[in-house]
């Protein structure tokens, strides 16, 4: 599965953006891979710290593959203390 999408955060920073699933995933922002773990493996967390910049969007591509038992995906988004999820 390949979710796209694009987003422009409100205000500029570092951020963490976690993805937590089950089975392999690959996510990019701004065309550039920042994580991948394209692999069968159980419920598995995965972040990286990017600053994003308030006056751009940035595409983001999510692959996600699904192998046995339920399927598990999400992607997170942390400014400070805030959070939210796509």
């Amino acid at each position: 599965m390949v979710l796209k999408g694009a987003i422009r955060v409100s205000q500029a920073g570092w951020y963490t953006i976690s993805t937590l699933s089950d089975d392999g995933i690959r996510l990019y922002i701004g065309g550039v891979l920042v994580i991948e773990s394209w692999m069968g493996q159980p419920i598995t967390s995965r972040s990286i710290d990017i600053y994003l910049d308030s006056s751009i969007f940035y595409s983001i591509q999510l692959e996600y593959f699904q192998g046995t038992d339920s399927p598990t995906l999400k992607l997170r988004f942390f400014f400070f203390n805030h959070f939210s999820f796509i």
